[in-house]
């Protein structure tokens, strides 16, 4: 018996992934940031040792923000978006040799392939609670929001703040002091 394969759903980087494995070895090679370590750790925390509540909002693939903001803003009693769920879908080649370790898994003798596939999902438990206690915790943090200030360079003639747009900037007169921290004008 061994590992044939997995699938990844909203896990950090990965939104929906399958993975197929080689039956003695295989070696994941990719770009820096291309998903890689995610798709080792998420073993970590669904089946290994790791802790899984210290899964949070932040494994989830960014994908599923708009979702979380969706909810976090529908009235009162009219929840009506499901939570995102983070899942890992494991396949297993069994051979007949070790059916026994699987026969719990499957609903018969009769399967295709001599695939025996199990899914292990990270969901709320209790949906009104967990909208109960995430609109709370989005209440106290919009509470304690402060704006982000605008970084500031040095250009021709003056400072020049900017922000996320064109329509942000603002040019300051050649007598206003710079920034803290910052050489002085001409």
């Amino acid at each position: 018996m061994h590992l044939h394969s997995f699938s990844i759903r909203n896990f950090r980087r990965l939104k929906n992934v399958q993975i197929d494995l080689e039956k003695d070895f295989s070696i994941f090679v990719g770009a820096n940031n291309s998903g890689k370590t995610s798709a080792t750790q998420v073993f970590h925390h669904f089946v290994g040792q790791g802790d899984r509540s210290a899964l949070s909002i932040h494994d989830f693939s960014v994908d599923c923000r708009s979702t979380f903001d969706r909810i976090g803003s529908e009235p009162e009693g009219q929840h009506t978006t499901p939570f995102p769920t983070m899942s890992l879908d494991l396949w297993l080649k069994v051979e007949d040799a070790d059916l026994h370790r699987v026969i719990d898994l499957i609903p018969s003798l009769r399967w295709p392939e001599g695939k025996v596939g199990i899914r292990i999902e990270y969901s709320p438990r209790d949906e009104a609670t967990t909208l109960m206690r995430y609109r709370e915790l989005n209440r106290e943090a919009s509470a304690h929001a402060q704006p982000r200030p605008c970084p500031q360079i040095r250009a021709r003639g003056g400072w020049r703040r900017f922000g996320p747009s064109p329509g942000n900037w603002r040019r300051a007169s050649r007598s206003a002091s710079p920034p803290a921290g910052s050489a002085s004008s001409d």
